[in-house]
Order: structure tokens, then C-alpha cells, then sequence
């Protein structure tokens, strides 16, 4: 019921913004309505939170068959279904079986944004320290982030 919660929030904070800490409020309820929405990849697969790269392959080999909507085409319903759980499967894959991505996933960050490069920062960060003396570069761009700070430019 999170994202009933953030709707409440969002319009007492319209009446008063300031009483009840409303603002602090509204941020959490939104944190746990995205997390919340977040997909398990891990039960998605049926594996372990431990499982090596060998189970990751094993459960998707199996699951991409057993979904796959070539093989699941007996009524539309039923084809929709495979579908969307072939999506489903072929999505915890892509972010399981790389160790980057997984390391976010278990970090609680959701597909989204890990595609997206956040890296756990607003809007991401790329750096590119090349020699130094004047060559700093930030890219700390998108949502919330810097845009092209570039820290030369205070020297």
C-alpha cells in the first residue's frame, strides 16, 4: 500500500509541507514503493542468493525452455503468459549473470536503474582522472546530478 501512502503524502504536503515531517515521509513511502515493485531475480530463477554462474546458467537454460512462447502457444492467454514470464527469465539473466550487475541487484538497486548507469548515484558518476593537471572529468549527469562539472575550471 506504498503507493497509496506516497499519494497521501503527496497532498497533505500540498496542505502543509512542513508539519509532520510530510517531506521525510513522502521520500520514504516512495523508497519502499520502488522497492517494493522491485522483481526478485534470485526466486524469478528459483536459485540461491549463493548460486555460482554455472546455476544461473543451469535455472535460466531450463526456465527460457520451459517458457518460451514458441512452446506455449495453445491459447492466446496462455501465450501471453509464457511471455511474459520468458521476459521475466531472460531479464534475471542479463543482470545475474553479470557480476557488476548483480552486485547492484544485491545492493537493492532495481533494473531500471542499473541499466540506466545510476551506479547508486543520482543521475551516475563516470570519472576520467587522464593526467591529471587539467584533465579531471565528472560526468555526474541526470536526474538530481551535476550535468558536466568539470573541477578544472575552479583551479
Amino acid at each position: 500500500m506504498y503507493d497509496e501512502a506516497v499519494h497521501d503524502f503527496s497532498q497533505a504536503k500540498g496542505i502543509d509541507a512542513t508539519g509532520f515531517n510530510v517531506d521525510q515521509k513522502l521520500k520514504h513511502a516512495q523508497a519502499e514503493a520502488k522497492k517494493a515493485k522491485k522483481k526478485d531475480y534470485y526466486k524469478i530463477l528459483g536459485i540461491e542468493r549463493d548460486a555460482s554462474e554455472k546455476e544461473i546458467k543451469n535455472a535460466y537454460r531450463k526456465l527460457a525452455l520451459k517458457w518460451h512462447p514458441d512452446k506455449n502457444n495453445e491459447s492466446e492467454e496462455q501465450r501471453a503468459h509464457a511471455e511474459r514470464q520468458f521476459r521475466d527469465v531472460s531479464e534475471a539473466y542479463q543482470i545475474l549473470s553479470d557480476p557488476n550487475k548483480r552486485k547492484q541487484h544485491d545492493m537493492g538497486m532495481s533494473a531500471d536503474d542499473i541499466s540506466s548507469g545510476m551506479g547508486g548515484f543520482p543521475g551516475g558518476m563516470n570519472f576520467d582522472m587522464g593526467g591529471f593537471p587539467g584533465g579531471m572529468q565528472f560526468n555526474m549527469g541526470g536526474p538530481g546530478g551535476m550535468g558536466g562539472f568539470d573541477p578544472s575550471m575552479i583551479f
